[in-house]
């Protein structure tokens, strides 16, 4: 939207044609106020705390259950349906302020893990399907927009070097260079949206944590070839891996809490005011 409204306005400014200047004009105003209101409600800073701190809630949550079923971390000693209760009620009291944004969403189904959860069902139903079904697949993901990114990047400049070398070559060639300062902010904007998304620091993170749980599930099995895991051994698994989820998902929520320049449109020329 804001390179649509750069584009309305500089076109407003060419038309032979007064209605189709107002047409245009007002066209890019509407655009511009609406970057405004999308700004302030659906991606304040209010409403991506909300999300991080649901997204928080769930991921300890699975965690918590997780390390349950398998009767690892503090559900090793007694009464570990007694210790779920209680961790569920901090982290449960912690987000109670958000019960009224998730009234209305209902999840597709229930999968609870089985309880109790042998090693070779965490192994694939948690670590596998982690590392294969969500960051392998979360990397490639990142990876494309990155490189389509950068690919508008590219072809933008490409743009404004000829537009900016055409329109310094003639006498019929005015009309041409505020197309240039149009073009020079929509690569400012399109950069903008890259780093806001974060997608080249979730590639690496994504990546990272997928090697991890390789490593740690890898080193279990070639350990325990000829014999069979003791009880601490496993517990000690398990926890490893839930840590290794655990920090890329606080890493991750962490880098959406810092700000980052947004992609908004002060006005499509001169390039030095455009974001």
């Amino acid at each position: 939207m804001s390179i649509a409204a750069a584009a309305a306005a500089t076109l407003a400014s060419q038309l032979p044609w007064p209605p189709f200047q107002r047409a245009a004009s007002f066209a890019s105003a509407v655009l511009m106020a609406t970057v405004a209101l999308v700004g302030r409600t659906k991606t304040s800073p209010e409403r991506l705390r909300e999300w991080l701190r649901a997204r928080s809630a769930s991921e300890g949550l699975k965690t918590e259950a997780y390390l349950f079923v398998m009767r690892c971390g503090p559900y090793r000693e007694d009464e570990p349906h007694l210790k779920l209760s209680d961790r569920v009620a901090v982290i449960a009291d912690a987000t109670r302020d958000l019960t009224t944004v998730a009234a209305d969403i209902l999840p597709a189904e229930s999968r609870p893990p089985p309880d109790p959860m042998s090693l070779d069902t965490y192994l694939q139903q948690r670590v596998r399907s982690q590392i294969n079904e969500y960051y392998r697949k979360k990397a490639a993901q990142e990876a494309r927009r990155v490189s389509a990114y950068r690919s508008a990047e590219f072809g933008l400049a490409i743009l404004g070097v000829v537009l900016g070398v055409w329109s310094g070559t003639g006498e019929h060639s005015a009309p041409i260079a505020p197309w240039a300062a149009v073009v020079t902010t929509a690569i400012a904007a399109v950069a903008a949206h890259l780093a806001a998304g974060r997608h080249e620091y979730q590639v690496t993170t994504y990546t990272a944590t997928a090697l991890q749980l390789e490593r740690l599930s890898a080193r279990f099995q070639d350990r325990h070839r000829d014999r069979p895991a003791t009880p601490q051994e496993i517990d000690e698994l398990v926890t490893e891996c839930e840590a290794a989820i655990s920090v890329e998902n606080q890493g991750w929520m962490t880098q959406w809490e810092k700000p980052v320049a947004s992609p908004g449109l002060r006005s499509a020329a001169p390039p030095s005011e455009a974001e």
